[in-house]
């Protein structure tokens, strides 16, 4: 599950800083740092707490588990192993955004926790091993600007390779070439996935319940 889906678990009812400490870390990675399990602000510890329960739970799921692994093996016919590991759980988890967009409740959290995180006294980079950086990445994003673009395969097959390109090792980058592929597997997975977006939704949500 990407942060838009624990903005949506998370729900726009709690606090600000609650819900951006549940999506912390999905962010903390993309600017090199690494997350603080025991972040000293109450709130964003309990949003991290949060988000690492929601993937325990939802990462098992047997829903999500048959679907990453049966486009594993597909994506293995013509990449290699790691780069089809990626394309089975990442690609997964930015196809699972694409309906979690479709929720306003997703959209009204995720912008409440992003103006909260720009706007408060809190240091946000607490949540952060990389503090300066982090709170740097964080206030050069638009909490208006909606990546529906979640929802068309070969923008994600594009955001996929820009990812692993950004990755220091060699070893999972594929060349651009094979975005087309991945991204016409990405069309039958995506249709998969819209099939049990929403029970693995809310059995989730129960799960936490």
């Amino acid at each position: 599950m990407n942060y838009y889906g624990h903005a949506l678990i998370t729900g726009k009812h709690a606090s600000g800083l609650k819900i951006f400490g549940s999506m912390a870390p999905d962010f903390v990675p993309m600017t090199g740092g690494h997350i603080v399990r025991n972040c000293p602000n109450v709130a964003l510890g309990n949003g991290i707490d949060l988000h690492l329960l929601t993937d325990s739970l939802f990462d098992k799921n047997p829903l999500y588990t048959e679907i990453t692994k049966k486009y594993f093996a597909i994506h293995q016919q013509f990449v290699p192993r790691g780069v089809s590991r990626a394309a089975a759980r990442v690609g997964t988890d930015l196809l699972m955004d694409g309906f979690v967009l479709e929720y306003d409740e997703a959209i009204e959290a995720y912008q409440k926790a992003m103006i909260t995180a720009q706007s408060t006294t809190v240091k946000i980079g607490q949540v952060a091993t990389n503090p300066e950086e982090f709170e740097k990445a964080i206030l050069l994003r638009d909490p208006y600007d909606i990546p529906y673009f979640y929802q068309d395969p070969i923008a994600v097959a594009t955001i996929l390779h820009s990812r692993i390109e950004r990755l220091p090792s060699d070893r999972l980058k594929f060349d651009i070439s094979l975005v087309p592929k991945i991204a016409d597997v990405f069309i039958n997975q995506q249709r998969d996935i819209g099939r049990i977006a929403n029970r693995l939704i809310f059995e989730t949500m129960y799960s936490l319940s």
